[in-house]
């Protein structure tokens, strides 16, 4: 259905039927019932693919909690559900929830303030430092080839990943996730058979890549 047809012949068919009566589609304003209705529909499914997609990361988190299982196992149920949730949703739309973002760097804010002992500093130097790098790329990246290769929610993501698990953990989730989205779209080129310019026009959610490293930094907690 195309907006501009659809809703001009009701307005065109309200006119001769009854000039004097409201109208109902066609308006100035540019409403249509059969685009709201359409719009309804959407929200659903959006929903149900956020909530598969949440499911098909449960038993990856949850086996490798259980392997692991750290000395900071409550703080577990905090962590993990938002970095499920991270991962989900920037699969599903290419975006990360400034929500999600900044409760995960509010919860670590939280828990250094209980930890028995002080930051290090480097640890708070990671903080200012992995964010503003991941930002630097994101303009120069955009500056030179005129897209973003790295999204804002990434940045702001790296926030609350430096908080929860320290510089030393910032790094190595920045390296193995990078490492890790480069040899995926590698291994997709290579199925669809598609040429390295290709590749470099590609795009894939990069969250879930962090979301996931910084799991695993958090387990293993040697990494802070």
């Amino acid at each position: 259905m195309r907006y501009g047809e659809e809703c001009g012949n009701d307005h065109e068919q309200s006119e001769n039927d009854d000039q004097g009566k409201t109208r109902t589609s066609g308006s100035s304003d540019g409403f249509c019932p059969h685009r709201l209705s359409d719009n309804l529909k959407e929200v659903p499914e959006t929903h149900a693919k956020t909530c598969w997609l949440t499911l098909y990361h449960l038993p990856i988190y949850a086996g490798s909690a259980l392997l692991a299982w750290p000395d900071e196992w409550p703080w577990l149920f905090v962590l993990g559900p938002l970095l499920i949730l991270a991962s989900a949703v920037d699969i599903e739309r290419f975006e990360i929830p400034d929500g999600v973002s900044a409760f995960l760097a509010l919860t670590g804010l939280g828990r250094l303030a209980i930890a028995p002992t002080l930051p290090a500093l480097s640890d708070l130097v990671a903080i200012l430092i992995w964010p503003s790098l991941a930002l630097t790329i994101c303009w120069g990246y955009y500056r030179f080839r005129g897209w973003h290769g790295l999204g804002g929610g990434d940045v702001k993501l790296l926030i609350g990943i430096a908080i929860w698990v320290g510089f030393d953990g910032a790094t190595f989730v920045i390296l193995g996730a990078s490492i890790s989205a480069l040899l995926t779209l590698v291994g997709l080129a290579m199925i669809q058979q598609k040429s390295l310019r290709d590749l470099t026009v590609s795009a894939i959610a990069f969250g879930p890549f962090l979301c996931l490293f910084t799991w695993v930094a958090f387990l293993y907690g040697g990494l802070r």
